[in-house]
């Protein structure tokens, strides 16, 4: 963990499912973080968003195996684009 002007940097990367719901549907986990403006004084937090999983899609893969195969898809590629294709792969 880096720290910019005393405040620890965090790198989130989100895999999915749902964190969040509102009636207009599923909340990134970005919006999530930017709609608590205390995380300002403590952290600087940057967020990629790799996949988005649908939990409701039938996908019956749980969390751990989704953090498995999220760290073994970041051993072949940082792109969003390759990780989503390894997830349906998989």
């Amino acid at each position: 963990m880096r720290s910019i002007n005393g405040i620890p940097s965090v790198y989130v990367m989100a895999a999915g499912g749902t964190l969040a719901n509102t009636t207009n549907g599923r909340i990134r986990v970005r919006d999530v973080i930017r709609s608590i403006p205390q995380f300002k004084t403590i952290a600087k937090v940057e967020v990629d968003e790799l996949v988005r999983v649908n939990s409701n899609s039938g996908d019956t893969r749980n969390p751990q195996k989704a953090r498995i195969l999220l760290m073994l898809s970041l051993t072949r590629s940082r792109k969003p684009a390759v990780i989503q294709t390894i997830f349906r792969e998989y």
